[in-house]
């Protein structure tokens, strides 16, 4: 098969495997709730299940990345990700559950690092910023896609046969990659030094030095652990919240009847994408990562409105609100993953770049770890409104951390350059 371009190759992974995972996630939290019959803590507890994973993964396999092959580990995150669906969609038991997600956390940590830093170096870092934010275009409509299909067989058939068949397409999907995915602006760690772990290790210590040495990365990673312990709760409990707390009225199309009720989830998405592909799009045009005050500014204020629309989401008894709370969050969330994640890149040597966003996606991870099974252990405590308020709560202080960071670039920009001074926070 001939080689794709890098941006194409890029795009293709983006759309096939968004379309593959709305036929996957749009069932998957029902199939937890209503086939398995998990409650609040044993939700989250799958969640901690995969976020272990990639703490203790992330790491090593971002080293990997950058020793041996970007290409190679996006390749390998992906299969393992499929193994992990159909693994899913053919055994509904809470253990087996678990397992899946071990593999899908083993599987997310070879991709997560590897995927940016592989785009950036072929396509270069001036110009992966736009790249970016067209990569969550095509996700939503592909996305927006495959939810539809996902409603469509489990309302004909079962919750498992779009877990099982997204899954397979993205086993499918990694495997025709195999042949046709570039890498040609990676040099690789000679051969003779690849079995040692001198090299492992010298590469983690840079990556950790840079970390602390730029205001802007420690932020970064600030923010993430702060994200992952307060969207661990809520990512794991939205569904169950609509589905057992929320008065949900019924749909009823020709030709498949009555729609089971996830189809209000694909009605949700199909605002989510509406909405956001005129966001992201007017940011992709207009907001400039380069700048670190209004970079801070953008992320704080979208935080701020994720921290009241969550709590708003939780506390109300409205249907129609609650879908409205949960959208403007959502929004906000995409709007702000592609400028972090092109602000973070910016930052970052090329040589440890698929280190340092490996050490962001640990500092996620661990967050989820520490935050998720106490917001569980609330909603199976004090129920669900009160885990999903919690939640919101647990965000509140990056707003605090983005505040401190403009007034230090405020700072820096009013006095004299200093010789000497760090360059990567400029």
């Amino acid at each position: 098969m001939k080689r794709l371009e890098a941006r194409t190759a890029y795009l293709v992974r983006a759309g096939i495997g968004s379309f593959c995972s709305g036929l996957i996630f749009i069932s998957l939290a029902a199939y937890y709730v209503r086939t398995i019959g998990m409650n609040p803590l044993q939700l989250v507890l799958v969640g901690t299940a995969l976020e272990a994973t990639v703490f203790l993964f992330e790491v090593p396999t971002g080293i990997v990345a950058d020793l041996y092959s970007r290409r190679l580990s996006v390749l390998i995150g992906g299969i393992l990700t499929g193994i992990c669906y159909v693994l899913t969609g053919l055994a509904p038991f809470f253990g087996v559950i678990i397992l899946a997600e071990i593999i899908r956390g083993i599987g997310s940590t070879f991709g997560s690092g590897a995927e940016s830093a592989w785009i950036t170096d072929e396509v270069g870092a001036g110009q992966v910023r736009n790249l970016f934010m067209r990569r969550a275009q095509v996700g939503q409509v592909c996305n927006l896609l495959g939810i539809w299909c996902s409603v469509a067989l489990a309302s004909l058939y079962s919750y498992q046969v779009p877990i099982v068949l997204g899954g397979g397409g993205l086993i499918l999907l990694h495997l025709y990659l195999v042949f046709t995915m570039p890498e040609t602006n990676f040099t690789p760690t000679p051969r003779q030094e690849r079995n040692t772990f001198r090299q492992m290790a010298a590469t983690l210590s840079e990556g950790v030095h840079v970390v602390r040495t730029s205001s802007i990365l420690a932020l970064l990673m600030s923010t993430e652990l702060i994200a992952g312990a307060a969207s661990e709760g809520f990512d794991r409990l939205v569904e169950a919240h609509y589905l057992q707390n929320l008065n949900m009225p019924v749909l009823t199309v020709p030709v498949l009847g009555e729609l089971d009720l996830i189809a209000w989830f694909a009605i949700w998405n199909i605002a989510a994408v509406a909405l956001g592909l005129t966001v992201i799009e007017v940011a992709r045009r207009r907001l400039k990562t380069d700048h670190p005050v209004q970079t801070a500014k953008t992320l704080m204020a979208l935080d701020a409105i994720i921290v009241v629309s969550t709590i708003g989401f939780g506390l109300t008894r409205s249907f129609g609100v609650a879908f409205v709370a949960e959208l403007l969050r959502h929004i906000c969330r995409q709007l702000g993953g592609p400028i972090r994640n092109a602000w973070l890149n910016q930052n970052i040597p090329a040589s440890i770049r698929a280190t340092v966003i490996s050490l962001n996606g640990q500092a996620n991870a661990f967050g989820q770890m520490a935050g998720g099974p106490g917001v569980g252990w609330v909603g199976n405590r004090f129920g669900l409104r009160a885990a999903l308020t919690l939640a919101g709560f647990l965000l509140a202080p990056t707003i605090a951390l983005y505040e401190r960071t403009i007034r230090q670039q405020n700072l820096r920009s009013s006095q004299p350059a200093i010789v000497g001074y760090d360059s990567i926070d400029e």
